[in-house]
């Protein structure tokens, strides 16, 4: 789904692995302390997260239910392909499980494991999303119609509440809404469509000419940045919106840039190369803030990183993008661009994507790995101290 925004390091920021190894086989930072390890697989496994510590792996075929002390809830296999899985705040599983290329289930489970519904619907390259509000979406190619569906799905029941036509990728905001992104980015205006009004639009704003809108990050208040690009060139466009779509900035930046991130408290930082590693800041109104320099050695030290996480405190986390040699690392810098720890992972490679968007899950304070090492792939998750 996030086809441009796959190689963004806000999603590999929540896809690295860590080793099963004895804890001294790690130079681990004061900063970060692990609260989940997943067991030790051969084929590769994604990670769902839920709330209260509530988790899901799955497989092609399977998939695994743990609750907040990581004890197995059920284990539930299929003979199809489940291609995505959400957790919901009350602990309600939905699956998508593919039977061809333009047909799937949409199935939901409760967290004992027992069926709770199954919808079949005729759609191909199909995604699922639930909001914080416990609002469930499916999204689909309808070959038929050739064109892009958007569901709003009743939990209880499966029954759909309503359909609108979109343009084939959807960014949920803290709100719940939808923010609409064209498929093949050919996009000139963010268009943003209500969930409490049955998907009606609620705002068509323009992008600068010979932009493409491109992603959109979100924030935990409700707030989100729309980033659009001129062709393959390091040219940005970043518009940032409040909760009620209300613009609050609007801006350009020519240069390649090393992550943009939005922190708990909503504020939002981008770090970007010009001459060096800058820092730019924006507070919760859109106003920017500051603009920091980082010091050239620090800078030295963190090259080949991206920004991939943001505490509340305005410490960026910065991680290398390859394993040097068989080994990542996670570099904690402050706002004012201070290198002050460093976490070593053993890992060979990286594994897969996944939704950046996990603000809304109890798992936000901290970071999500998963790797690859010697046959096995392992998901670990570290908070901050």
């Amino acid at each position: 789904m996030f086809k441009k925004f796959v190689s963004l390091a806000a999603v590999l920021a929540l896809l690295l692995s860590f080793s099963l190894t004895a804890p001294s086989a790690y130079a681990y930072s004061s900063s970060l302390a692990k609260s989940y390890e997943s067991p030790k697989v051969s084929n590769v496994h994604n990670v769902a997260l839920g709330y209260n510590g509530y988790k899901g792996t799955y497989s092609s075929k399977e998939f695994k239910l743990y609750n907040g002390s990581n004890r197995q809830l059920f284990h539930y296999k299929t003979r199809n392909t489940i291609t995505a899985a959400k957790i919901a705040k009350d602990t309600s599983v939905y699956l998508i499980e593919e039977i061809n290329s333009n047909k799937v289930y949409l199935t939901a489970l409760f967290s004992s494991g027992k069926l709770k519904w199954k919808k079949t619907l005729a759609y191909g390259s199909a995604g699922l999303d639930v909001t914080p509000g416990g609002k469930l979406f499916f999204h689909g190619f309808n070959l038929k119609a050739s064109n892009w569906h958007l569901f709003n799905i009743e939990t209880k029941s499966g029954n759909s509440l309503w359909i609108r036509t979109f343009s084939g990728q959807a960014f949920y905001t803290g709100t719940g809404n939808v923010i609409d992104l064209d498929y093949y980015d050919n996009q000139d205006h963010v268009k943003v469509l209500g969930t409490s009004v049955k998907g009606r639009q609620l705002l068509s704003h323009p992008i600068e000419d010979g932009y493409d809108y491109q992603y959109a990050i979100t924030s935990l208040q409700g707030n989100y940045a729309v980033i659009a690009q001129k062709g393959a060139l390091a040219d940005y466009y970043i518009y940032l919106f409040d909760k009620s779509n209300r613009l609050l900035n609007s801006f350009n930046f020519k240069s390649d840039h090393r992550g943009m991130q939005y922190n708990d408290k909503g504020e939002f930082v981008i770090a970007y190369d010009w001459r060096s590693l800058k820092l730019r800041w924006f507070d919760v109104t859109g106003k920017m803030v500051s603009n920091v320099t980082v010091p050239s050695t620090v800078n030295r030290a963190i090259t080949n990183t991206r920004a991939v996480k943001v505490d509340s405190y305005k410490n960026i986390y910065f991680l290398n993008e390859y394993s040097v040699p068989d080994t990542f690392s996670l570099f904690k810098v402050t706002k004012d661009g201070k290198l002050t720890a460093k976490t070593s992972i053993k890992g060979q490679r990286l594994v897969n994507t996944f939704d950046y968007v996990e603000y809304r899950q109890d798992f936000s304070k901290g970071l999500l790995f998963q790797r690859y090492y010697n046959g096995s792939y392992i998901y670990s998750h570290y908070t901050y101290r």
